[in-house]
């Protein structure tokens, strides 16, 4: 089972690889997709827009395919998380009346994406060495 998740991971950075205009598209694509998710998924007014515009210059950043790959995917669940606990401490400072095990669930969606984005960005980093 790694060595095949390996092997689509080689496939997917070959095809990245490929040429400039391809990773140009992740580090656009990437910060778009997040946007929309958070801009659709939550009412954060511009907060979406500069945490897309920050995410492509960290993208734009990174030296090799396999680098972009990995910083766009654990970069999206770093956003996606820091969404989370926005949501929890706006509503802890808007003086909410619910429990602390309520306000982890109403943002759990955006938790565990995140998590989950982080924890597959990490692996997809070192499926190369």
């Amino acid at each position: 089972m790694r060595a095949r998740a390996r092997a689509v991971a080689g496939r997917v950075v070959d095809f990245v690889a490929a040429s400039e205009r391809r990773r140009a598209a992740v580090v656009v694509g990437v910060p778009l997709l997040v946007w929309l998710a958070v801009e659709l998924g939550a009412n954060l007014g511009l907060v979406p827009l500069a945490l897309a515009a920050v995410l492509a210059a960290f993208l734009y950043t990174r030296e090799t395919p396999r680098r972009t790959l990995a910083a766009g995917t654990y970069g999206a669940g770093l956003s996606l998380a820091g969404v989370g606990l926005f949501e929890i401490a706006r509503s802890v400072a808007g003086g909410t009346t619910a429990s602390p095990t309520e306000l982890v669930a109403g943002a759990s969606p955006w938790l565990l994406s995140g998590v989950a984005l982080i924890a597959l960005g990490v692996w997809f980093y070192g499926a190369g060495r």
